[in-house]
C-alpha cells in the first residue's frame, strides 16, 4: 500500500488529479480506509467536480474521526455547492469549534 500511497503522490506532484484520484480509490478498496486517505480521496473528487462523491467520503472521514477539522470544513463547501447552505453552516461551525484558527482564512478583520 506504501507503493500505491506513492503513486498517488508523484500523479498529485505531477498535476494529474484524475490518477491520483484512482490511486485512492484504489486504496480504499484494498482496505486503506483511514481518516486521511478517505479525506484526501473527498479533495480530489471536490477538485475535479464530483462534489456528491467528495461529500460520501468527507463523511466517511468523519465517520473515523469526527472532529476531523479539514474535513468538516470541506464537506460544508460541498454541500454549499449542492445548495444545502443550512447543513453547510453547521459543518463549518463544527469545524471551528474544534479548530478555531481555521476561521482566520475566511475572516479578516
Amino acid at each position: 500500500m506504501d507503493a500505491r500511497r506513492g503513486l498517488a503522490a508523484i500523479a498529485l506532484d505531477a498535476g494529474d488529479l484524475n490518477e491520483a484520484l484512482e490511486h485512492h480509490l484504489k486504496l480504499l478498496e484494498m482496505g486503506e480506509k483511514t481518516p486521511d486517505v478517505f479525506y484526501n480521496t473527498g479533495l480530489l473528487s471536490q477538485k475535479l467536480g464530483k462534489t456528491e462523491e467528495a461529500a460520501t467520503h468527507y463523511r466517511s472521514a468523519l465517520n473515523e474521526r469526527p472532529e476531523f477539522p479539514e474535513a468538516l470544513l470541506n464537506l460544508g463547501h460541498v454541500l454549499k455547492s449542492l445548495g444545502r447552505e443550512d447543513q453547510a453552516k453547521t459543518y463549518w461551525a463544527l469545524a471551528i469549534e474544534a479548530k478555531p484558527d481555521l476561521a482566520a482564512g475566511y475572516f479578516r478583520q
